[in-house]
C-alpha cells in the first residue's frame, strides 16, 4: 500500500484493520512520502492481527521486500528487522492522529476568513 497524503495513512490503518477482521494473512509492505519506518513499525504492525508488515523506503526497497515475498523469507526478514529494532530508543511523548492535539475545535468565523473586496 502506498502512502502519499496523511489521510492515506488513516485509511492505510483502517484497510490492515479489515484485513485482520477478513482473516487475512498476506505479506502488506507500506511505503509512501505520508510515512515513516517509525509509524509503520510502531502502529501499522499492531493494525494487522498477523503482523506481517514491512516498511519501503523507496521502490528499491519495495522490490527487496517483494524479493522476500517470492523468496518465502518474508517472515525471517520481518524477525531480522524486529532484532534490530529492539534496542532502538522510543520517544513515549509521540502521539498520532486525534490525540496529538487536545485543543477543541472552535467554529470557524466566516468573517474571518472572507476574503478582502478588491478595492475599488
Amino acid at each position: 500500500m502506498s502512502g502519499l497524503l496523511v489521510k492515506s495513512t488513516v485509511v492505510m490503518r483502517e484497510n490492515l484493520e479489515e484485513m485482520t477482521r477478513q482473516g487475512l494473512t498476506v505479506p502488506v509492505m507500506l511505503g509512501g512520502a505520508a510515512l515513516t519506518r517509525r509509524y509503520v513499525e510502531e502502529d501499522c504492525v499492531k493494525s494487522y492481527g498477523c503482523g506481517r508488515v514491512a516498511y519501503a523506503r523507496d521502490a528499491f526497497d519495495g522490490l527487496d521486500l517483494m524479493e522476500q515475498v517470492v523468496n518465502n523469507r518474508f517472515d525471517d526478514h520481518l524477525v531480522t528487522l524486529r532484532a534490530k529494532s529492539a534496542g532502538r530508543a522510543v520517544n513515549e511523548t509521540r502521539k498520532l492522529g486525534r490525540a496529538a492535539d487536545a485543543r477543541p475545535l472552535r467554529p470557524v468565523d466566516v468573517e474571518e476568513i472572507r476574503p478582502c473586496a478588491a478595492p475599488s
